[in-house]
């Protein structure tokens, strides 16, 4: 619940609602999708696909089992290889196909931006976080604002899986790429669609850790 009531904390911030609005919301729209369904076509465009989300089903919060957090510029057919081998260690593992929360799933295409101001609150009714980690991961704002939710509400780094993104034509250089975006990494140099939406995520970000430098040194 603590973690919870904390994600709707970040939303009310960054999508200017009230928390428990928000949680109410959020507790009647939460949904996951069995990886099963998702689609190599899928994953290769960005554009908005309204019967996507009938794939998806109600869940409660605190039983999906992982949010997947990407960036929509990495390349599509080795986060689709990467998403592949999660999905074969979780069967694996548990018997069973993985229920995952994707945001082309599970985002309702038609009030995006609603949706969106969820996010927090939809990361905390996650079992775990998987990031599908290419060279362009770390330089998307909203990726860092799921890392950064994640962080405060506690969670485990345990229940954290970073898969890298790595095209087959030039492994060596994405995995260069992705060091160095762990290696230089600046929240404030991170783009977002929204020049709105960053300027509300980075003061956030900084509210919660006195300044923007102590959250990248993180």
């Amino acid at each position: 619940r603590g973690a919870m009531r904390a994600a709707a904390a970040v939303a009310c911030l960054i999508g200017q609602v009230d928390p428990s609005e928000a949680l109410r919301e959020a507790r009647q729209r939460f949904c996951s999708v069995d990886v099963s369904r998702l689609t190599l076509e899928d994953l290769q465009s960005n554009a908005a696909n309204p019967g996507l989300n009938d794939l998806a089903m109600p869940c409660k919060l605190g039983y999906c089992d992982a949010f997947v957090s990407h960036s929509w510029h990495d390349d599509a057919s080795a986060k689709w290889k990467a998403l592949q081998k999660w999905r074969h260690n979780f069967r694996a593992t548990t018997g069973r196909e993985p229920q995952v929360w994707f945001d082309k799933y599970c985002i309702d295409q038609n009030n995006i931006e609603a949706d969106l101001r969820r996010l927090p609150i939809c990361l905390s009714g996650c079992n775990s976080l998987l990031i599908l980690c290419g060279p362009t991961y770390l330089s998307r704002l909203w990726c860092v604002l799921e890392i950064f939710t994640y962080i405060m509400m506690g969670g485990s780094i345990g229940d954290i899986e970073v898969a890298l993104v790595l095209k087959e034509a030039s492994i060596v250089e994405d995995q260069e790429a992705i060091v160095s975006g762990f290696q230089d990494f600046n929240a404030s140099r991170c783009d977002c669609f929204n020049p709105l939406d960053k300027e509300r995520i980075l003061l956030v970000i900084e509210a919660a850790f006195g300044d923007l430098g102590t959250f990248n040194a993180v």
